[in-house]
Order: C-alpha cells, then sequence, then structure tokens
C-alpha cells in the first residue's frame, strides 16, 4: 500500500482540522441550543394548555362574580363614615311597625373601637308571630346599613296567639375617620 503524498496529507490534515473545528465550534453548539429551544416549546406548550384550559374557565367564573357581586353589593357603602345610629334606630323601628311587631325595644350598647371600624352592639327584643319575625330578619338584610345579628332566643309569650318574643344581638359598624 502505497502512503499518501506530503500534499495529499496536508490537505487530509487540513480537512479534519476544519471539520473537527466545525464540529466543535459551530455544529454542537447548535445542537445544544437546538435540544434547549425544543425543550422550551414543550414547557411553553404544555403552559398554553393549561392556559387555555383556565381561559374556558373564565365565562364560568365570570358568571359566579356577577351572581356574587349581585348578592353581596357593595359592601363597603353598607358601612358608613359616621354613627347615623338615630337613622337607624327609626327605620328598625319602622320595619318592626310595618310587620305588625309589638313590645319594641332597641338598646345600643357601648361601641368597641376596632383598626378600621367601630361597632356598636345591641339589643333588639319584640313579640309577633313567626311569619312576621321571619320578615323582619329578610328586612334587616335588605338595610342599605349592614346589620348583622349575631344571636337570636326565641320563647313563647304563653298567649292563645301563637306570639313568640324574640332577643337579638346585632351589630351595626361605621368607619373610624381621622381627625
Amino acid at each position: 500500500m502505497k502512503l499518501p503524498e506530503k500534499k495529499q496529507q496536508i490537505i487530509i490534515a487540513s480537512s479534519a482540522v476544519i471539520v473537527i473545528c466545525f464540529v466543535l465550534f459551530s455544529y454542537v453548539p447548535l445542537a445544544k441550543a437546538k435540544k434547549v429551544l425544543l425543550e422550551d416549546r414543550v414547557e411553553y406548550s404544555n403552559e398554553n394548555v393549561k392556559v387555555s384550559s383556565q381561559v374556558e374557565l373564565l365565562p364560568a367564573i365570570s358568571d359566579q362574580k356577577s351572581k356574587l357581586d349581585n348578592y353581596v353589593g357593595n359592601f363597603d357603602r353598607k358601612i358608613p363614615d359616621s354613627r347615623q345610629f338615630a337613622m337607624l334606630w327609626e327605620q328598625m323601628t319602622e320595619t318592626m311597625k310595618q310587620h305588625g311587631l309589638r313590645d319594641q325595644s332597641i338598646h345600643p350598647g357601648p361601641q368597641v373601637e376596632g383598626e378600621e371600624l367601630i361597632c356598636i352592639p345591641m339589643s333588639i327584643e319584640c313579640v309577633g308571630k313567626p311569619n312576621q319575625i321571619f320578615a323582619l330578619f329578610r328586612s334587616l338584610e335588605s338595610f342599605e346599613r349592614l346589620v348583622r345579628v349575631d344571636t337570636v332566643e326565641l320563647e313563647k309569650t304563653g298567649e292563645a296567639d301563637g306570639g313568640i318574643r324574640i332577643k337579638a344581638g346585632a351589630k351595626v359598624y361605621y368607619r373610624k375617620v381621622e381627625e
């Protein structure tokens, strides 16, 4: 077997060096970059699937939010910036009269100050039939001011008309205004 000539050896060696340099400095970095890009593509594809499934839920969530907004209303408006207890007392008294409740008694307790809100505990007592009492509680829910009923005690009055005496503990709030 005849060995290649010196010029042929130089050409073969230079070709080998060029191929090795191409592989080391061009192909290998491109192959690594391609691998990273493929991994990113799979990751983004998975994220797109998650986002698509979440986008499909948006109409149902939007409907649920509007139902809750209608149910809760503007909660901040239900807590005024001032005490306004006399207006609330008049409104509650008028509501009790409208529902035919008798022996009405509404007494505020000592107010309790929190960081942002001031709470006025109150006791409510009256006598009426069960449907009148439940109508009163439904009316309290529709007040422009938030009235939170914490406790309710029911006791039979002993009268023949089926009357019930209620003793309820409630709380109303107003915002603390910085002076």
